[in-house]
């Protein structure tokens, strides 16, 4: 993974095999983020998605192991839990049939690059636990 910099965003490059998750909460560490908003596209050789089950007060997952897929959107935000980075990514993506499927992102493995804008923004935000869920204490 390498990442750059710049007045008011930061571009990151992550590469095959690397964590989706694990490499934008390193840069959001390095870079003391604690509150931004998320975008990118590329690559992706495997995905656990999740969807809010609003009967059984629970994430369902499907994971898409499939080689080859496309990321048409990954967007979401960045906040604090627990004093560290805490990232809510959703994803749109598509396979090699060109079906697209989306959900929650909890974990996403790079195939060939994804590319992701970070905006931070000034304040820092926190969540906090709220019945099931963790919201942002605004």
């Amino acid at each position: 993974m390498k990442y750059k910099k710049f007045e008011d965003h930061i571009v990151v490059i992550m590469e095959t095999g690397e964590n989706i998750h694990e490499g934008l909460t390193e840069v959001c560490l390095k870079e003391d983020i604690g509150h931004g908003s998320v975008m990118g596209i590329g690559g992706t050789k495997y995905l656990r998605l999740g969807i809010w089950d609003r009967f059984e007060n629970c994430y369902k997952y499907i994971e898409k192991d499939q080689g080859s897929m496309e990321i048409l959107s990954l967007m979401g935000n960045i906040s604090r839990l627990d004093g560290k980075p805490n990232l809510h990514l959703h994803v749109t993506a598509s396979d090699d049939s060109f079906n697209s499927f989306g959900g929650h992102l909890d974990k996403g493995i790079v195939q060939n690059m994804v590319e992701v804008y970070i905006r931070p923004h000034a304040d820092k935000i926190d969540r906090v636990p709220y019945q099931y869920w963790f919201f942002m204490d605004i």
